[in-house]
């Protein structure tokens, strides 16, 4: 992973460097398409849902929504008289285009590291994830470090491009047995917890987080791991959303106290009946909630399964609707951008052939940035 410092590196090739400057564009020079998508239900997410409606998107933000909208001339138009129109889907946790370069490893603190700046907008998988439905990835650095860098949220637009809309959404602290070698200190939970609280002291980044001016998001796995995270804000001020497991069940009334959320790791129909019932109870404790596929271990349609086990074990509807889209912007802080439908965020939205808690719905259409980036041949 590169650091956010110059490093003395060789310059790159006129041509190798004109590719990479395209490839990473920043939101502000991204220009959408005019699209109209028509539907007999469109769940904005950020009110009740309309019936027989449609979402005009011109230069690639919603422009409105309702019915009997004027078009305008030139504009793409698509219908879909049974469909279903719900924002573009976020996976808030995700490795894709980073997979190899996500853990530093030398040092176990490494505040300065940009993971937006290791990755490849040609990675193979990216137009799957868009055929999935996610439009919006987080991408955020591995487990082997206590502190693994600083976490980017982006949209993939294929091509090679992709759209930034945060370059350093947060900072990932990892407290997962991964994080503790043999042949580099700190070697446990307890020693990493000991470093970071002197760590907070000097480090710029770490102190903007103690002040929430900045999110930390915080790996642990077991129950013991996840009872550490939670008493971080004790012991160095550190208020972080959660990034784990199932066993995050046995201590909801904690993870309430943090203010904060959670970001579940895939929850699949093959796990014991009490792991389906995370999100639930997370939930019944007031715990906002997204998912995350750990790309490439998973693909990132795997949110949407985890949205489905879910709901079958317990998780309300509109709950894991807003797993899946509102609530996982908020936690990364991109609802200004995404995760509901409303006038003047990004043009991204799926059409299902039913609500997509359904398995057996089917993706009819993906559009991006007012671009249609997926359409299933039989709505062509």
């Amino acid at each position: 992973m590169k650091t956010s410092r110059s490093s003395g590196a060789p310059a790159l090739a006129p041509v190798a460097l004109l590719l990479a400057l395209a490839a990473l564009l920043p939101a502000q020079e991204t220009t959408g398409g005019d699209l109209y998508v028509e539907a007999g239900r469109v769940v904005t997410m950020s009110g009740k849902a309309l019936e027989n409606a449609g979402v005009l998107i011109r230069s690639g933000r919603v422009k409105a929504l309702g019915r009997d909208l004027s078009i305008p001339v030139g504009c793409e138009v698509r219908r879909f008289p049974d469909g279903v129109i719900f924002p573009g889907f976020i996976d808030a946790g995700s490795n894709l285009g980073i997979y190899t370069e996500r853990n530093e490893t030398a040092r176990p603190v490494v505040t300065d590291l940009l993971v937006e700046e290791t990755f490849n907008p040609f990675e193979v998988d990216l137009p799957r994830v868009l055929r999935s439905g996610v439009t919006t990835l987080h991408l955020m650095p591995g487990d082997l470090d206590l502190v693994g860098g600083q976490t980017a949220v982006l949209e993939p637009l294929g091509e090679g491009k992709a759209r930034f809309l945060e370059r350093s959404a947060g900072v990932k602290i990892s407290l997962v047995q991964a994080a503790w070698p043999r042949n580099r200190k700190p070697t446990s939970v307890a020693g990493g917890i000991a470093l970071l609280a002197r760590e907070v002291s000097r480090d710029p980044l770490l102190r903007r987080v103690v002040a929430g001016e900045k999110r930390a998001f915080v790996a642990a796995a077991t129950r013991s791991e996840i009872e550490q995270a939670c008493d971080l804000s004790r012991v160095c001020g550190i208020k972080g959303i959660l990034m784990t497991s199932a066993q995050a069940r046995h201590l909801p009334r904690k993870i309430a106290a943090l203010g904060t959320g959670v970001i579940l790791a895939p929850v699949l129909p093959a796990q014991a009946p009490y792991e389906r019932r995370v999100a639930a109870r997370l939930h019944q404790a007031g715990i906002p909630l997204a998912f995350m596929s750990s790309a490439p271990a998973l693909p990132a349609s795997s949110i949407r399964l985890s949205a489905q086990v879910s709901h079958l074990a317990g998780l309300p509807r509109d709950a894991a609707h807003a797993a899946m889209t509102l609530d996982a912007a908020r936690l990364l802080g991109v609802d200004g951008e995404v995760g509901s439908l409303e006038p003047g965020k990004q043009g991204d939205l799926v059409v299902f052939s039913a609500d997509p808690l359904d398995p057996r719905a089917r993706i009819l259409l993906v559009a991006q940035n007012g671009r249609v980036v997926h359409e299933a041949k039989e709505s062509q």
